[in-house]
């Protein structure tokens, strides 16, 4: 999955390798990687100020990241299977 940062300086990519990672689109370079899923990161959305963004999984848990410093603010775990879309 994929999505732009409010600024359009920035891309967020979820993989199946369990990370979140922050991309520069200038240099191509990742700039931040945010790990802490247990399964594949399906779903994403990047609050309208571009301080947190949210990213779900495979096996249900949302996890709420502080683009800043790259630490979950909250996980919330109450969802029995995947998390297909996110929206702030």
């Amino acid at each position: 999955c994929v999505q732009w940062h409010a600024n359009c300086n920035y891309i967020a990519t979820g993989s199946s390798d369990k990370t979140v990672r922050l991309w520069d689109v200038q240099s191509g370079e990742c700039v931040r990687m945010f790990i802490g899923h247990r399964s594949m990161v399906l779903s994403m959305a990047m609050s309208p100020d571009g301080r947190y963004m949210a990213s779900g999984d495979e096996d249900g848990m949302i996890m709420m990241w502080d683009l800043s410093t790259g630490r979950c603010v909250t996980p919330l775990m109450g969802h029995s299977s995947c998390v297909w879309t996110l929206a702030f």
